[in-house]
């Protein structure tokens, strides 16, 4: 997802907080990104969603880690597309429904290995799970 947003000329001003794998590249790397995702050539969209401290971020290029707290900004981004004119509404919503439950799956698999996670049968209901996980 980052890379539809970066490329290597914004690294003198965002420095380490776009440090990803893979790495950020050419603005016309990112123009062919965004010609192939309106093209239906990517499958999936995805973030490097690595949620690292501020403080983890601003060490040296070398030593900072890669991936940024992005999950959650996904969805408003490809909206923000739309309105720039990047993208058409219906595509962003398709786009956010293509695979979304095949990559729902693989987190819940990954989740389940913890024993403090907490998943939810898809039909769980909002209020049941805002109960749940606001229990004293």
């Amino acid at each position: 997802m980052h890379h539809l947003w970066f490329s290597e000329e914004d690294y003198p001003e965002k420095g380490t907080l776009i440090k990803w794998n893979p790495a950020v590249k050419k603005a016309s790397d990112r123009e062919a990104l965004w010609k192939a995702l309106n093209e239906d050539k990517i499958d999936i969209l995805a973030t490097d969603h690595a949620p690292h401290t501020l403080e983890e971020k601003q060490n040296p290029y070398t030593k900072a880690p890669s991936g940024g707290p992005l999950v959650q900004h996904a969805y408003p981004a490809l909206l923000t597309a739309v309105k720039q004119g990047k993208t058409s509404l219906e595509k962003a919503v398709n786009e956010i429904k293509k695979n979304s439950r095949r990559y729902a799956k693989r987190q819940i698999t990954w989740f389940k290995k913890y024993d403090n996670a907490l998943c939810f049968p898809s039909n769980t209901p909002i209020k049941e799970v805002v109960e749940l996980l606001t229990e004293e």
